[in-house]
């Protein structure tokens, strides 16, 4: 698993924005994160749970979303300058004729919303597969859901200014990724929530410290 973590992420960091169909690069990208995953469940159990499968299938469609809509968006005037196939791109985004923001095409937005809802339905089937007692399941479903809902709703969004689109962005990005530690923290006694949230947090805070302190949006 960590050898083919490392020949996905190879390929796609040769070839990802010069494949002339970059949907598949992006699932090549994808599928070595999700090889990252499953070393780590591996380490510590001999076969992968109905949970890690929801987990997996989360991973994949997040990296599509973050790489394809997000990253695509935010580097659109420069990808197009020299001449990248991205899924952004390829789906007809492209930079305002006038100001900083971005001409979002239908096919764009509707393969976001699809992305968008089948990272909801892996999250819900994540939570009904792991073995919670009643507090716990309410522990895990709380956040869980809250973050959906928040991270459903950012994407209804239009903003034309460059700077607030890609703050948004990144914020979409970083409270969908909170799902997955939402899900597993009840079951974690207390130093692990400690070094799961730390772990999660603090470059979460560093990055946007720095980008706000910089203007580097």
């Amino acid at each position: 698993m960590l050898g083919a973590a490392f020949l996905s992420l190879m390929i796609y960091n040769l070839y990802g924005k010069r494949c002339p169909l970059p949907l598949f690069t992006d699932i090549v990208q994808a599928v070595g994160w999700c090889a990252l995953v499953l070393f780590g469940a591996f380490v510590f159990a001999p076969r992968a749970e109905a949970n890690t499968m929801w987990l997996l299938a989360y991973v994949f469609v997040y990296i599509l979303l973050i790489n394809g809509i997000h990253g695509g968006v935010r580097d659109l005037a420069n990808d197009l300058a020299h001449h990248a196939r991205t899924t952004a791109i390829w789906l007809g985004a492209r930079p305002q004729a006038h100001g900083f923001g971005a001409e979002l095409t239908l096919r764009l937005t509707a393969y976001g919303f699809f992305l968008q809802g089948a990272m909801v339905a892996f999250a819900v089937l994540g939570l009904d597969s792991l073995d919670y007692n009643h507090r716990d399941y309410w522990l895990a479903a709380v956040p869980v859901f809250a973050g959906l809902t928040v991270s459903t709703l950012m994407l209804l969004l239009r903003l034309r200014d460059r700077r607030q689109l890609v703050a948004l962005g990144a914020s979409h990005t970083f409270i969908s990724l909170a799902v997955l530690p939402a899900l597993y923290i009840p079951m974690l006694n207390l130093a692990a929530v400690v070094t799961v949230l730390a772990v999660f947090s603090l470059p979460t805070i560093a990055m946007y410290l720095y980008k706000s302190s910089r203007r580097c949006l």
